[in-house]
Order: C-alpha cells, then structure tokens, then sequence
C-alpha cells in the first residue's frame, strides 16, 4: 500500500478516535419516567476535571411553564463548567405550569413540588454511579436560575426538614453548595426554619426590585413565599455560611446573570465547597453597565405575557 495512503489513513482514524473522545464528554441519559415519558439528564464531563472532583446539578429557569435543559443558552453555560473542570449534569423536569390559567398558590406549590421530585430522582440516578462519573459525593452542588433557583433552595430545605419528598435521598448525602440566582422558598410558616440539619452553605444572587420571584416575601397568615432578603436573615440569625450578592434596582433580568457570574461562582465553591470555610459575605452591587430592562418592573402576570402564556 501506498505510504502517504497509510499515513492518511492513521491520520483519519487518529482524528476519529479525537472526535469520538470530544463527543463523549457530553452523554445524555433516562434517569426517571413518569406519565409524560422519559425524564432525561445531560452529563458534562471534564476532559481535565478539578481534583475535588464537584459535581454541578444545574436546572433552568422559566417560571414552571417554559425552558429546556439543552437550550443554546443553558448548553454553553455548562460547557463553560465543563471546561473549568466541573461535572455539570443538566437536567430535565416537569413544567407544573404550563398552560395554566391562573397561578394560585396551590398551583404554585404542585409545580415546585414536582419539580422537586425530579431533582431527587436525578441526584438518585447520580449519586451512586459516582465512581463511573467521575465525582465526589461529598462535592454536590445545586445551582440554578429562576425557577431552577427555586427548585435548589426548596430541595435542600425539604432535604432540611425531612419533607417526604427527600426521604429517598441517600442516607449520607449532604449538599456541598446551593447557587440561587433569583430564588425563593415557599413555605407553610411564618419564618422558614431548617429543623433537623442545617442548610448547605448558599450564594444568593438576587435583584433587590425582582418582583416576579420576590426578593423580599410574599405571605399570607403562615403561607409565604419567602425571597434571598428573607432567607439571608434566617441564615445570619442561625450562623449559616452564606454569600449573597444584591443587585440594586436591578428585577428578574439577574436570573440570567449565570454565566458572566462564574468568577463569583468559583470563589463559592473554593472558599465554601473545598476549603469548607464558614464565611458570611453580605455584598450591595451596582454597576453602572447594568441598566434596568423590561424585566426589572415585570410581576408574574407580564412574564406570562412575555413569555405567550397569555
């Protein structure tokens, strides 16, 4: 055989054998069925991962009607953790308010709790498979925007006070970190309370004027809706580590601040995650770059216009 047809031929199967490998750093899997179908997951592995080995479990914003975990948007935030050295496993869950008419607080709380469901059966699929994966089940972080944000700090306070929900949980498991940006918890007291273990330590990423996942609450008699202003004070007044970063005059629009935030995320994680500091950082942001838009004055009932629910 010719040689420059032999070095061809190594050259396309070397290059093969690349494309092949470049590929398999992201794997999606089934990780739990329901009525609707198949829940799936994306896995985001590192070619060089992180020597702590974290794992990220990201989950997307739209207010329970909308959002994809595979968007443009959500893809390339997780191949830029991907290529820091994070796992990321984004994940699939069901939308508890699409097409609904009216959103009334028992609505609202369906659609976090099965949301939160789904988290649990995804870190259910994950966590024993970890030496397959490549992470440290003492390293698992929940991060997300919005309604994902929702989800993270709900399932570490039911996680917290023993919610049915998390009853499943591995036995062992503790939340190395949860990441909010522009999250709230909805609670059936006058003061959200971490009974039996403390929360993980959390950034909070919130704009102060948000009106649509509320910054400060929103509460009925011991029903609320309690925003990072709100939960900042239970966790000071309980010596819980914390970093939250408040936007000033700035709405809903920092929920979507994930990815021109990552510095301030591997500072989280390094100081809080691996180094296990117990740190309380309060900040005030202002940045002159970052102007008010439509979403800075929006409520729930414009972000369903916004978003042709209405």
């Amino acid at each position: 055989m010719n040689q420059k047809i032999i070095i061809t031929l190594i050259i396309t199967i070397l290059l093969s054998f690349n494309l092949l490998y470049v590929n398999s750093t992201t794997t999606t899997y089934n990780y739990a069925v329901r009525d609707s179908g198949w829940l799936q997951l994306d896995l985001y592995t590192p070619q060089v991962p992180l020597k702590e080995q974290p794992l990220i479990i990201f989950m997307y914003g739209g207010g329970f009607m909308h959002g994809s975990r595979n968007s443009e948007w959500c893809s390339a935030y997780c191949q830029e953790l991907q290529n820091l050295g994070y796992t990321v496993a984004a994940i699939d869950y069901r939308l508890g308010m699409k097409g609904v008419a009216k959103v009334t607080p028992k609505v609202l709380e369906h659609a976090i709790q099965m949301g939160v469901e789904d988290v649990v059966s995804a870190i259910n699929f994950l966590y024993p498979k970890a030496e397959k994966f490549n992470f440290d089940t003492t390293q698992i972080y929940l991060l997300g925007y919005s309604a994902g944000a929702i989800l993270a700090l709900q399932t570490d306070y039911y996680w917290a006070n023993h919610h049915e929900l998390t009853q499943t949980l591995p036995k062992h498991l503790r939340f190395a970190g949860v990441v909010s940006y522009s999250g709230a918890i909805y609670a059936h007291e006058c003061k959200p309370k971490y009974k039996y273990h403390q929360p993980a330590p959390t950034l909070f990423i919130h704009g102060t004027a948000d009106r649509i996942v509320t910054y400060k609450k929103i509460q009925v008699f011991n029903l609320g809706f309690f925003g990072s202003k709100i939960l900042v004070k239970q966790f000071d007044k309980n010596k819980y580590p914390y970093f939250i970063r408040r936007y000033e005059n700035l709405g809903h629009e920092v929920s979507s601040y994930y990815s021109q935030t990552i510095p301030l995320l591997n500072y989280f994680i390094t100081l809080y995650g691996f180094e296990k500091r117990k740190l309380w950082i309060d900040e005030t942001y202002k940045d002159i770059e970052l102007q008010p838009n439509e979403m800075s004055k929006a409520g729930p009932r414009q972000l369903k216009k916004m978003m042709g629910e209405e």
